[in-house]
């Protein structure tokens, strides 16, 4: 497109006819009425943000237009280095930097070179003249691209059986980054491995840091390869390799045999790709690729060290800052690129980045990092990748034939579209059900919990999601089976979190807490036992026991002590239905972890927890002293549900120390009665 095009669509006028109040032709530069009063082209210039800074005596120089071809179909256009930034003034105030920092190539585009690389409060702080790539910095980069080839030789062949299927990645739903990003560097690999002396890891670490110095230029259209060229061959990034190092340790964690040497090395992979992304940083990039970057690092963050580790949680906070800092968080109703594909990837970065926010969040205890409140949400649109990627027509027809909701009519569902429409519509009041649990104690607080609880299950009756019975396959791929439970979990674990609130409420409300901890204990158990045949992945198993099984599990464990202590009350469930689902859980401890993963030692102290408590739940014949910990306390009357409390069985209760313990990590600590169980903070 000519010239610049301003936020309400308008396209802007150069910067003489504007000072002047006059009507712009949108002229390359320069511009018809600029031609005609004798000014060249550098003063004739589009400035993106004209009033977001004093004016200057002086102008500055325009750009110049970047020059297309016409095959292949992506033209390689340098931006400005550092050293080529001119110097200009400080400006006064603080600019709002409203549109995307990556740009886009067409062969009808400006390239308009950004020129300013640091915000502050005060203004902007010009580009450094200072180059940081000095020797020390060149041999460090050198001897990650040295290890990254001798991973490649060893492990190497593991992203490539990925590249060969056609299913690589239908979960986060960056296929097309991933794919275009391991293609160029197992080409790059290929070349360097053909003659692996340090002149040429030296040569690529330069053309490395010379390629990413410049602004990520992405095509406008993906069509016949245009989105690999862009990434590829002499146009090789250092966020390429850390993508590539970051899907690699991805395949190696998920390997059935996950010998030391292969945990020592996802470590050491975890951080290649976190060097990628710091050199990057230090660069001044700020982009798509980076952004998906920092999405495989938090992955990655969890699998290697936990998801309540503080690696997790530092990843999740530069998720958020860059997801804001590109102004994502400003939805794409107005996106004006005309870029079907890429605007979708940012949909469903935008998901993604809700999902992992609000799960941490939930996971930890602690409030989420983007707010639902500062953001434009766009949903991913329910079309295939096949569609994105194919005609405009067929993208078009594809889109008329979705529901009143946005949903495909057919029946079938649409990966990874589907997973992240629907993940982040539940993130969404799952960040609201947050905000009553993180709060304080509130009388609104039950009612504004039936209501998000309302809204919950209506969001819920629209999704396709809600229309397939989990118990039988009838009619359902084996991917979608997976799928559908994996999101029957996430909306019943958000219910929980709500009825946690409402608990103690009535003796329905009870009622409801324990029957969706079940239920929820139950898909999940149902996920373990068909791992083999959906492929799921081994970190993602551990990770659903410790976030949504073990916190189901031990409010079930609750409910089975008080029903062995209060045998005259009515049972909401059988006992035998709670001893199996408990037994299975503490099986699959066993079963679905491995000494390195990062919640391995969750999950072993989880089975240790479990087996103990329920061996002395069903000991009715053991000691009643008070070493006997959950067993051996006497039981109280126990009064009734009209709104007043359970009486605590005893004081000895919870004097069983690793009990007690499990119950703090979880939130749940002292938690016998349902009075208590209304002030549960979100950890579980």
């Amino acid at each position: 497109m000519d010239g610049l095009t301003r936020r309400n669509g308008d396209r802007a006028a150069c910067e003489p006819c504007r000072k002047s109040k006059q009507r712009c032709d949108h002229g390359h530069p320069p511009c018809g009425r600029c031609a005609r009063r004798g000014f060249s082209a550098s003063q004739c210039y589009y400035h993106p943000y004209p009033m977001a800074q004093a004016q200057r005596k002086a102008a500055v120089r325009q750009t110049s237009r970047a020059t297309s071809t016409a095959s292949p179909p992506v033209t390689t256009v340098e931006s400005p280095s550092l050293e080529q930034t001119p110097d200009l003034d400080r400006a006064t105030g603080l600019i709002g930097m409203q549109g995307s920092l990556s740009a886009f190539e067409g062969p009808d585009d400006l390239a308009f070179k950004r020129r300013y690389t640091v915000l502050t409060s005060s203004g902007v702080t010009l580009a450094s003249v200072h180059d940081p790539i000095d020797a020390s910095m060149l041999g460090e980069c050198t001897v990650v691209l040295e290890y990254l080839l001798k991973t490649y030789v060893q492990h190497g062949q593991l992203v490539r059986a990925r590249l060969s299927t056609t299913d690589f990645d239908n979960w986060t739903g960056n296929e097309i980054i991933l794919r275009a990003a391991c293609f160029a560097v197992d080409e790059a690999m290929r070349r360097l491995q053909s003659e692996p002396s340090h002149d040429k890891f030296t040569a690529m670490a330069l053309m490395l840091f010379h390629n990413t110095k410049q602004e990520l230029r992405l095509p406008t259209s993906s069509a016949n390869g245009a989105f690999e060229a862009a990434l590829s061959g002499e146009n090789l990034r250092w966020e390429t390799i850390g993508l590539y190092a970051s899907e690699l340790c991805r395949l190696l964690a998920e390997s059935s045999e996950l010998t030391s040497e292969k945990k020592s090395m996802t470590h050491a992979l975890y951080s290649t790709a976190v060097k990628c992304e710091q050199i990057c940083e230090k660069l001044g990039q700020i982009n798509d690729l980076i952004l998906w970057l920092l999405i495989q690092e938090f992955c990655l963050a969890t699998w290697c060290f936990g998801d309540d580790s503080y690696h997790a949680w530092r990843a999740s906070g530069k998720v958020a800052s860059t997801l804001s800092a590109l102004n994502y968080h400003q939805g794409f109703q107005n996106n004006h690129s005309g870029s079907i594909y890429l605007t979708e990837l940012r949909r469903r970065a935008v998901a993604l980045a809700h999902e992992m926010d609000k799960q941490t969040a939930m996971f930890v205890g602690r409030p989420p990092q983007i707010s639902r409140h500062y953001s434009s949400i766009d949903l991913p649109l329910d079309i295939d990748d096949a569609v994105l990627l194919g005609p405009y027509e067929e993208f078009v027809k594809a889109k008329a034939a979705l529901d009143e909701n946005g949903w495909r009519t057919d029946k079938r569902f649409s990966f990874p579209s589907s997973r992240l429409r629907a993940t982040l519509l539940i993130a969404l009041l799952r960040e609201e059900a947050l905000e009553l649990l993180l709060s304080r104690t509130s009388p609104s607080h039950p009612e504004k919990a039936r209501s998000v609880v309302d809204k919950l299950e209506t969001m819920w009756r629209t999704t396709p999601f809600s229309t397939f019975d989990l118990l039988s396959r009838d009619g359902l791929h084996s991917e979608d089976i997976v799928i559908t439970r994996w999101m029957q979990i996430e909306y019943l674990y958000t219910k929980f979190l709500l009825l946690k609130l409402l608990a103690n409420q009535s003796e329905h409300d009870h009622k409801a807490f324990i029957i969706v901890s079940h239920e929820i204990l139950q898909i999940v158990l149902s996920l373990l036992k068909s791992r083999n045949a959906l492929m799921t992945q081994r970190p993602d198993l551990e990770f659903t026991m410790v976030t949504y099984a073990m916190p189901t599990a031990s409010v079930l464990l609750l409910e089975l002590n008080r029903l062995t202590r209060q045998p005259h009350q009515t049972a909401i469930l059988p006992r035998s239905t709670i001893i199996k689902a408990i037994s299975a859980l503490i099986t699959c401890c066993d079963w679905f972890t491995e000494s390195g993963q990062g919640n391995f030692a969750l999950c072993k102290r989880a089975q240790a927890i479990f087996s103990r408590g329920l061996d002395e739940i069903l000991d009715e014949t053991g000691p009643r002293s008070s070493s006997m910990g959950l067993a051996g306390r006497d039981a109280v009357q126990v009064q009734s549900y009209n709104g007043m409390s359970l009486e605590q069985e005893s004081e000895g209760f919870v004097d069983d120390p690793d009990w007690t313990a499990w119950l703090q990590a979880f939130g749940l600590n002292g938690v016998t009665h349902l009075d208590g169980w209304n002030n549960l903070d979100a950890s579980v």
